[in-house]
């Protein structure tokens, strides 16, 4: 069981950076390839307010929350903005911009080097249902659940939510009704940047915290996004849990060098079978 901890662990880790890619594909139909690398500023923020600082955890939380949206908000002005509704999908390219030059603000900052973080509420390991966890992986992994239903109900349940899907389907049509499709995607994308500037400072204590995890969060959410399916979060939150697990499960009895034939393996079994996702809706779409 402890086995089985570790993968939801590193699968609710997974499971947050997807949902965060999600909320501006289900809200506007824009694919932000930078926001793993923004949670990994987070990631740097938070050592920075607890450590260097020592600053209060909320604190942290909240200036972590609110310079990662901030950087989202400019990144919409600077790389998306001008290139919405671009049929060669330019806005792939000038995010892949934005996640290199957030590679550089942390180079210069905090230089090359990985560093540590313990978690603030406790490294002291424990038993639950037969497995032993430190609580940083109980914390994530709650943090992940509450944080996909919510997404999902908001997104299901609420005139945002359902504006947002409105836009992503037709967006002249939602135009016509009056639905400001501009700033669902403004607000979508620096909502996804402020949760993922928050949610870091608890994943700070999980991974070990270098400019490179970018790119490997970008890939593993990208995965649980596809496919769980574009426009769904509880399709995200349970295919990065599942990822996780696979990647946990088969890398202990299989070898470490399975882990990701297994898993993109599995992703395209799921795009042949089901092309939308487990849970996706069919009509979602990048602009």
């Amino acid at each position: 069981m402890t086995i089985v901890w570790a993968g939801l662990a590193v699968g609710a880790v997974y499971a947050i950076v997807a949902l965060t890619m999600n909320l501006p594909l289900a809200q506007s139909g824009v694919f932000n390839i930078a926001q793993g690398q923004i949670l990994v500023l987070g990631l740097y923020l938070s050592y920075a307010g607890l450590v260097t600082f020592d600053l209060p955890w909320p604190v942290v939380i909240v200036g972590s929350a609110l310079i990662c949206g901030a950087f989202a908000l400019v990144e919409d002005f600077v790389a998306i903005r001008p290139l919405v509704g671009d049929e060669n999908h330019g806005t792939l390219v000038t995010t892949i911009g934005a996640l290199t030059i957030i590679q550089g603000v942390i180079l210069v900052v905090w230089g090359p080097d990985p560093i540590g973080l313990e978690f603030f509420g406790g490294t002291e390991p424990f038993s639950l249902l037969g497995g032993r966890l430190v609580p940083v992986d109980l914390v994530v992994i709650i943090l992940a659940i509450v944080l996909g239903l919510t997404l999902q109900v908001v997104s299901s349940r609420t005139r945002w939510g359902l504006s947002g899907r409105a836009a992503t389907e037709d967006a002249d049509a939602a135009k016509v009704r009056g639905i400001n499709v501009p700033l669902l995607r403004v607000g979508s994308l620096t909502l996804a940047g402020a949760i993922a500037g928050a949610a870091a400072v608890v994943i700070a204590a999980k991974l070990s915290i270098a400019n490179e995890a970018g790119l490997h969060l970008m890939i593993y959410g990208f995965v649980a996004l596809i496919i769980g399916g574009v426009g769904s979060f509880g399709g995200s939150l349970v295919a990065g849990l599942a990822v996780g697990l696979v990647d946990s499960l088969s890398a202990r009895y299989l070898g470490s060098q399975y882990s990701s034939v297994l898993i993109f393996a599995i992703l395209m079994t799921v795009l042949l079978v089901k092309p939308s996702g487990v849970f996706g809706r069919a009509s979602a779409r990048l602009v």
